[in-house]
């Protein structure tokens, strides 16, 4: 048992310029030590499943080394996108407020939306309220997808310069 251990030592020095170059090459710097450690118990997965007569042991290790980094990254960002929610306060909190409990923020932002011009509060509506993407409401107005990013563009600088002086 002294020799497979011994064996792995060595193999463990050999491979740290690979395990360190799959690390950077799949651009793991955040829980670099964590991912490093999944690298070194796949290396000795690899070790024990290792045939022979299929490939070099340099070769195997590589590939089930990256794979199961691979999977592992997977499983995290997974993971991420099930525990981040979307964030539903803004403009869908506006649309769903009741007169009577409306903040004065809202109100504020109401009477500036009301100084819009028409075809940008409508987008106000459609984009921001409804949810349409911008090529939707550009194909339903009959207006260019340029003309509709451009409401985008005036609508928020409208608000943050108004906002600004609140």
């Amino acid at each position: 048992m002294k020799d497979k251990d011994y064996e792995f030592e060595k193999l463990v020095a050999s491979m740290q310029p690979i395990i360190r170059s799959i690390l950077r090459g799949l651009h793991i710097y955040k829980n670099h030590e964590e991912y490093y450690q999944i690298a070194l118990i796949s290396l000795w997965r690899a070790y024990q499943s290792y045939d022979p007569d299929k490939a070099s042991l340099t070769t195997y290790a590589y590939h089930y080394i990256r794979g199961s980094i691979l999977t592992e990254l997977r499983k995290q960002i997974q993971k991420d996108e099930h525990e981040h929610q979307p964030d539903d306060v803004g403009w869908n909190q506006i649309a769903n407020e009741t007169a009577d409990n409306k903040s004065d923020e809202t109100w504020i932002l109401q009477d500036i939306i009301k100084q819009l011009p028409p075809k940008q509060q409508q987008f106000i509506d459609l984009h921001f309220i409804k949810g349409h993407k911008l090529t939707e409401i550009a194909e339903n107005l009959g207006v260019g997808y340029s003309t509709v990013k451009l409401w985008k563009r005036e609508v928020l600088a409208t608000l943050k310069k108004q906002l600004g002086k609140e």
